[in-house]
């Protein structure tokens, strides 16, 4: 699958500089994760990533963007199988060992962070793997929840330029799907955001390898039967 890969978040002022080979990190203020009911979309606003902090947009553009710094991180079971039967296979692991048992699943995440654009890591053959779209909108998978980690310190500037560091660092053909998938992205976006990193259950069967994601497919195939 090759896609074309959009611009991290753009700012006028910071769009041409060059990035600064010292990672950017940031601290922020966070509290305990809690699960919300998915928002309505708004239209993306590029007043957002132009205005400075603290400051309203346009008029009708919604929010001053010191009320945007809330990271939030955007969770959908992988739906995205040419095969009805493997689609429904992955739907009934999720409801078994995540709704039921709370142990984990397979789940594509991406985070949202300034704006209207949630952001993620995927497989192409070449440039960066690092992508956005829409919030809740990827038209890949089957949306499922929003948790909301924390409200980052990082500027908007700051954001833009961790953004073009992780583009560059986290090419597509170095995805591996118990190694490097884009929750193991999103780890580190919200490491560098300054928030917690994901619940467990979200990467568990990545980290728990092969052996894991067999064993719950056959229980989900003896539960349905």
């Amino acid at each position: 699958v090759t896609r074309n890969v959009p611009d991290p978040i753009a700012d006028k002022n910071t769009r041409t500089e060059d990035v600064t080979p010292t990672a950017t990190t940031c601290k922020a203020t966070t509290r305990p994760p809690t699960i919300r009911s998915p928002s309505p979309v708004r239209p993306n606003r590029s007043a957002a990533v132009t205005a400075g902090e603290g400051e309203e947009g346009p008029e009708g553009e919604g929010p001053p963007v010191d009320e945007m710094k809330e990271v939030v991180l955007h969770v959908y079971d992988v739906t995205n199988s040419d095969s009805e039967k493997t689609n429904n296979t992955i739907l009934q692991i999720n409801r078994i060992f995540k709704d039921r048992i709370g142990l984990g699943g397979i789940f594509h995440s991406a985070v949202q962070v300034y704006g209207e654009e949630e952001w993620s890591f995927g497989f192409c053959e070449n440039g960066s793997g690092v992508f956005s779209c829409p919030v809740s909108k990827n038209p890949m998978y089957t949306y499922r929840e929003r948790i909301v980690l924390g409200e980052t310190e990082c500027t908007i500037a700051t954001v833009n330029r961790i953004l073009r560091e992780l583009s560059r660092d986290w090419p597509g053909h170095s995805y591996d799907l118990l190694s490097r998938n884009c929750n193991h992205f999103c780890d580190v976006l919200c490491d560098r955001l300054g928030v917690p990193k994901l619940p467990g259950w979200v990467n568990r069967f990545a980290n728990a390898g092969d052996t894991a994601v067999v064993v719950a497919e056959n229980t989900a195939v003896k539960v349905c039967i």
